[in-house]
């Protein structure tokens, strides 16, 4: 036993300082190759954006998906560089060609030799690069209503959504999913199918973190985006019925514990006077044993 506890504190010593260093990007002590990878990947992070569609209101008893999208924001384009017209210099004629081209109007030829320099000197413009489908149009085609939020997204992000016990919540897309970094600047989506248990206005909480991934595969945060939304759960007035009645045996267990500790005083209270009128009843025999 002495011996398996020395290897374990020399395994957590050696993991704590000889074999692992504190990684800025993690905040977290991970190996040296893992630390490298880490702060490479974060070094990827892009400013991005993402919608969702919150269930604003919500029956109660009603499933509602709660789409996500997240995606990066593309880079603005480069403004190009305004093309000039270039005048080239006119070829010297000889002395008879200028007499026969001396009724030619200047203009004309300096636009002629301008349109010249822009045919084979001028750049024509690129094609407009195609971009996908922003988060907020994806989102909007949805039910519900639309929020949007800015958020940092990496290779890989993570999205939770939380809420408490009034909240059924299925998650219907995997936690952590790939992101492109690139172009078309596509989105992700995520899912969830939300039932609402009560009524009322309850708060959700919708949050967004970049992953980075160590050799093993195994994921780690590095940084996150939280966002929270309320809304309304609709109750019908047969439905509060219901709930009157479902809670009635905890009220009843609170009248009840009301009632018992109260007739609990009220014995206490009847068998303290009964014990006084015993002793003012000893008393008076005391002072007349005839009972006169």
């Amino acid at each position: 036993m002495l011996t398996a506890c020395d290897a374990k504190q020399a395994d957590q010593a050696a993991d704590a300082g000889e074999n692992k260093v504190f990684c800025e990007a993690t905040l977290e002590y991970v190996t040296p190759q893992d630390c490298e990878d880490f702060t490479r990947q974060a070094e990827r992070q892009m400013p991005g954006k993402a919608a969702f569609n919150a269930p604003h209101p919500l029956k109660r008893g009603d499933t509602f998906t709660v789409w996500l999208a997240v995606a990066v924001t593309p880079p603005k384009p480069r403004p190009e560089p305004p093309t000039e017209a270039v005048l080239l210099p006119r070829p010297t004629a000889p002395e008879q060609d200028l007499v026969i081209h001396s009724e030619e109007p200047a203009s004309s030829v300096a636009t002629e030799h301008s349109v010249t320099a822009n045919a084979n000197f001028g750049s024509q413009p690129d094609d407009e690069e195609y971009i996908a489908p922003d988060p907020s149009e994806i989102v909007g085609r949805m039910s519900g209503h639309p929020e949007y939020f800015s958020a940092v997204v990496g290779d890989y992000v993570a999205a939770e959504l939380d809420g408490d016990a009034s909240f059924e919540i299925k998650p219907a897309s995997d936690r952590i999913q790939r992101v492109k970094l690139g172009p078309p600047w596509s989105s992700t989506i995520w899912k969830w199918h939300v039932t609402a248990k009560r009524g009322g206005n309850h708060t959700m909480t919708l949050s967004t973190a970049v992953q980075v991934r160590d050799r093993n595969g195994k994921f780690h945060e590095i940084d996150s985006t939280p966002r929270a939304f309320a809304f309304d759960v609709q109750v019908t007035p047969l439905d509060k019925a219901r709930d009157i009645l479902t809670d009635a045996p905890i009220w009843m267990k609170l009248i009840g514990g009301v009632f018992a500790a109260a007739a609990l005083l009220l014995g206490t209270v009847k068998d303290f006077r009964n014990a006084l009128f015993s002793l003012f009843k000893k008393e008076e025999n005391d002072e007349d044993p005839a009972g006169k």
